[in-house]
Formats: structure tokens, sequence, C-alpha cells
């Protein structure tokens, strides 16, 4: 009777690894890694999604607080080129001798490319990652800004500044990323302060 009652706990310890082995291999590589390693992290964090469930902000350290502040270190600068020709648009308007209504198509053509943009970036999001596509967003944007000193009138100064509202996607990466790195009970305050971070962008 004991060597069949221990039969059975060493069949069910076998199969409990066994489980534990099918669902390593169905996830991800990278989760793959970090359950095979038992990597430690800084934060306090959830075992099953690696999520953080604390947040520290004056901390820098990987990956949750360092994905924190890649996150909204981005969308400020990204902030600042897509608010870059707006406070120059007086000037603007008297060098190259535009019209309001000129300025307003601008404004329009601006505003138009961050929606579909933002639209579009999503779903690229979801299979390449926040950071690759913030790092795209952000060089994608650089190029359209450099070129700005080149407009000479109201076409080109539409153009640029639609290739330039290209930047405005980058809040979809700066809250997505949040998101991934910290668990529901305090994603809302971590997008919040991220978000609000990136913001001062406008100011800036």
């Amino acid at each position: 009777m004991t060597n069949e009652v221990e039969g059975e706990r060493n069949q069910h310890n076998n199969d409990e690894k066994e489980e534990e082995e099918q669902q390593q291999q169905k996830m991800p590589p990278m989760k793959q890694r970090l359950t095979q390693s038992q990597m430690e992290f800084f934060l306090d964090y959830n075992p099953i999604t690696l999520k953080a469930v604390e947040y520290k902000i004056c901390s820098c350290a990987r990956p949750h607080m360092r994905g924190f502040h890649l996150a909204w270190t981005s969308f400020l600068v990204a902030f600042i080129a897509w608010f870059s020709i707006a406070p120059l648009a007086p000037a603007i308007k008297e060098t190259l001798g535009l019209k309001k209504s000129d300025l307003l198509w601008a404004n329009i053509s601006s505003v138009l490319s961050t929606v579909f943009a933002r639209f579009a970036v999503g779903p690229v999001m979801d299979h390449v990652g926040p950071r690759k596509s913030q790092a795209f967003i952000l060089m994608f944007a650089a190029i359209p800004t450099c070129f700005a000193g080149l407009i000479q009138d109201v076409v080109g100064l539409c153009i640029i500044r639609g290739l330039i509202g290209v930047a405005g996607a980058a809040f979809v990466g700066c809250q997505f990323w949040c998101t991934l790195m910290f668990e529901k009970e305090i994603a809302g305050t971590v997008n919040a302060t991220a978000g609000g971070g990136g913001n001062l962008g406008g100011g800036l």
C-alpha cells in the first residue's frame, strides 16, 4: 500500500513538471529565459506576469523603472518636436507672407497626421513592442524637423507639419510601455505620471 501511494505521488509530481515545461514552452522566449534563470528584479513584481507591483520614481532599475523613464522621456522629446513650429507661427506668417487660413491648414495637417499615425502604430507595437516603435517614431520625426528651416511656402509648411505630426504617436508607445511594465493596480498612476511628464514637452 505504501509503495502504491509513493508511486502515485511520484507520478503526480512528474505530471506537474511536465505541465510546467509545457507552459514554459508556450511562453514568449523572453519570459522563458526569465523563468528559467529565476531572475530577480529591484522592484516587487508578480512572478506570473513579471510586472512590477510598485514604482519608485527616483530609481532607474531595470527593467521596470528604466522602461518607465524611457517611455516618458521619449514622449517628451516627441512632444518638443511636435510643438516646435507652433510658437513660431507669427514669424513664419510674416516671413513667408502667409494668411491666417494658411496657418490653419498647417495646423490641420499636423493634427490629422497624428490621428492616423496613432491608429497605425498601435498594431505595430503589438508585434514589435514599444521600444523599437518609439525609436522609429523619434528618428522619423527628426528628419522633417531638421528640414523645417527650408520651408518656402504654405505647401511646404503643411507637408513639414504633417510629417512632424507623426511624433504625436509617441503617446501610444508611452502608455503601452508603462502598461507592459506595471500591474493594473498601479498602471493608472504610472500612466498618468508618464503622460504628464511627456506633456511637459509642450511647454518646453
